[in-house]
């Protein structure tokens, strides 16, 4: 056990208990679950009732409307408990990669709960409390200090340049970088480089990846485990909420955290449940937003249900076969059609030539594809993407070949742009 493991085990024994007690919880079986999962429901309805203006009228569970972000922002005080202490709370800030950042204030309890999800789900990945770890993600809010007692490297993926790719290589393989946290889009291009410069898994010392905040593609799955020699997880996430779902070692599907978060995925086109195998709205409670009741929250996702698990390596709540995309990303043919974001990926996957793309939809006959390729990109590689996606869209898309794929301002860089809003069905049926 090293330093920062023994000063982690006597500062939770001394201000963190709860974190153990909520990690403890994870190893309960179903009707341990359940029963716990119940009395912290009735627990947030009755202060969500009690506490706010906003949810003041429902009763039961079904009463609850299903609320968009939309209307948190517009009526944002009315979900304020009058309980909170604001000087108290633990601030947090969404980092606006999809429109306004948004403030929430979590209580110490929430936020020794979110510290739990971490612990315990980086963990799957052998990453354990103390190891020394990469975080890849754009942010300024960490100290020197705080890097260091957390035994972190912080990586800044804003520009991905040959030289900051090739020096990240060289701080993982001389420092002996055990873990990867971030964004799958910087650590894949990580890994592209290494691969580049004939680095190979004998020369990093990778126990595991968590992937965040992007989904993770399966090319970008293959590179990593190629290169660093350990298979990626990936971590379904807010700064709000914490960890919703994470993917299995074992299986490969999102298993959902079924002691701190009440998950529905309902149609698209009304707030009916969809069956196993459909894809849906991820709407979420939270059990634990006592200073801002987050109850059946449209968190903006789609997700395929994939019913009870099954699997030996975490047997109890459900799992998702996969976490869609956004709604806002969404993307139609020429006829207006939807289009699963897994037929882009999918029609891309192949070419050894493309190290980055991007696909934007302006409006149904005006897409863009943005590509970063290597010198062995020529024009066949183009018109055979051309015709994959003449299928796919019923148009062809302006293919652009440029040096970098440009970040959000959190250092995303979603593979899928949307600036095309087609009236969705079920608008009607969210509160707006």
């Amino acid at each position: 056990m090293n330093l920062r493991k023994i000063g982690y085990n006597i500062i939770s024994k001394i201000k963190s208990s709860p974190v153990k007690e909520f990690i403890r919880e994870f190893y309960f079986s179903d009707e341990e679950k359940d029963t716990l999962a119940s009395k912290r429901l009735e627990l947030i309805l009755s202060v969500a009732k009690n506490n706010t203006k906003f949810y003041s009228e429902y009763n039961t569970f079904e009463e609850f409307p299903i609320i968009s972000k939309a209307t948190l922002r517009e009526r944002y005080e009315d979900f304020l408990s009058n309980k909170l202490d604001k000087k108290e709370a633990v601030i947090t800030t969404t980092s606006g990669s999809t429109g306004q950042p948004m403030t929430f204030y979590l209580s110490k309890n929430k936020k020794y709960r979110q510290n739990a999800e971490v612990i315990f789900y980086n963990n799957w990945a052998n990453i354990d409390v103390g190891d020394y770890h990469a975080f890849v993600r754009v942010t300024n809010l960490k100290s020197k200090l705080k890097l260091f007692l957390q035994n972190e490297v912080l990586m800044n993926p804003k520009h991905l340049s040959d030289e900051w790719l090739e020096e990240q290589v060289n701080i993982l393989n001389k420092k002996r970088v055990t873990g990867i946290i971030g964004y799958p889009s910087s650590i894949s291009a990580i890994a592209q480089k290494a691969n580049e410069i004939n680095f190979n898994k004998q020369n990093f010392h990778l126990k595991g990846i968590v992937c965040t905040g992007e989904s993770l593609k399966e090319k970008d799955a293959e590179i990593m485990e190629k290169v660093f020699g350990v298979k990626p997880i990936s971590r379904y996430s807010t700064e709000e909420f914490g960890v919703l779902a994470t993917s299995c070692p074992r299986c490969g599907r999102f298993h959902v955290n079924d002691t701190g978060y009440i998950v529905e995925i309902l149609r698209l086109e009304d707030n009916m449940p969809v069956e196993v195998g459909e894809s849906g709205r991820v709407v979420v409670t939270d059990l634990f937003s006592d200073n801002l009741p987050l109850i059946r929250f449209d968190t903006g996702d789609i997700a395929i249900y994939g019913g009870k698990s099954n699997c030996s390596f975490y047997p109890t709540g459900i799992v998702l076969e996969s976490i869609v995309g956004r709604q806002i990303d969404t993307i139609y043919d020429i006829h207006g059609k939807a289009v699963s974001a897994f037929a882009i990926n999918g029609s891309l996957r192949n070419f050894h030539t493309i190290k980055q793309f991007q696909f934007i939809q302006d409006s149904l006959s005006e897409n863009t594809l943005l590509l970063v390729v290597n010198n062995e990109f020529d024009n066949r590689d183009k018109h055979i993407i051309t015709n994959r996606f003449i299928e796919i869209l019923g148009e062809e898309p302006k293919i652009k070949i440029v040096d970098e794929i440009t970040a959000l301002k959190s250092g995303k860089r979603p593979y899928i742009i949307s600036n095309y809003k087609k009236k969705s069905t079920h608008q009607s049926q969210i509160l707006q």
